[in-house]
């Protein structure tokens, strides 16, 4: 790792039925930057705190993206990527890393204004990547990212899909994932398995928002 910069790993591949997808959180300093190899690895990257660019390296020339809080960033296997912090404190990035097969893709870059939202009574999707996007610009192993949003008190009741990583942004509540509770809070995470039935509540009188990641097997 590059001088300047810390990466905490969340949830490693081993922690996962599938054992292809991670989750983690890159930290910044001041001015620091990051040249990303990612090989075989599709990559996501969703900034928390701080400003900075990605750029795409190709060949000799590069192209820098502004990279602000809640932008988020989808990167295909085998592309050269570089993170730079171009503000005035730390920098933090939530990432995953996906394997998949080497496919022809398109980096996609969208700002939270972007996001296509959905609302139901209680609950508000902001969809960030869909499944049909993803899929168009080469993605064969994420299978979508959306930033979610419980009203107070609200639920999103039992359902079931592939493998999911789940971050909380704020409030506070549980999942429950078979007839099991596990407490959450602002940085907490939670991994459920492949058609693992669970639900999500919001316990306070405040809103509870999260992202969530969906990986194929």
């Amino acid at each position: 790792m590059s001088s300047g910069i810390t990466e905490y790993e969340i949830f490693g591949r081993e922690q996962t039925v599938n054992g292809n997808a991670s989750l983690g959180l890159l930290v910044f300093n001041e001015d620091a930057s990051l040249q990303i190899r990612n090989g075989e690895n599709e990559c996501t990257y969703y900034l928390l705190s701080g400003r900075g660019t990605i750029a795409l390296l190709k060949h000799s020339s590069q192209t820098r993206h502004p990279f602000d809080p809640d932008t988020a960033a989808w990167i295909p296997v085998d592309t050269r990527h570089c993170i730079v912090n171009t503000g005035d404190g730390p920098f933090r990035c939530l990432f995953t890393r996906c394997k998949a097969p080497a496919r022809k893709g398109k980096a996609l870059i969208v700002a939270a204004s972007q996001f296509q939202v959905h609302e139901l009574v209680g609950f508000i999707s902001r969809t960030i990547f869909s499944p049909d996007l993803l899929i168009a610009s080469g993605a064969s192993g994420t299978v979508g990212v959306d930033l979610e949003t419980l009203t107070p008190k609200a639920t999103l009741g039992s359902h079931e899909h592939e493998e999911e990583f789940l971050y909380v942004l704020r409030g506070k509540g549980f999942v429950k994932i078979n007839e099991k509770r596990f407490a959450v809070k602002p940085g907490s995470a939670v991994y459920t398995g492949p058609h693992i039935v669970h639900s999500v509540h919001n316990t306070e009188n405040d809103n509870f928002q999260y992202l969530v990641y969906e990986f194929s097997p």
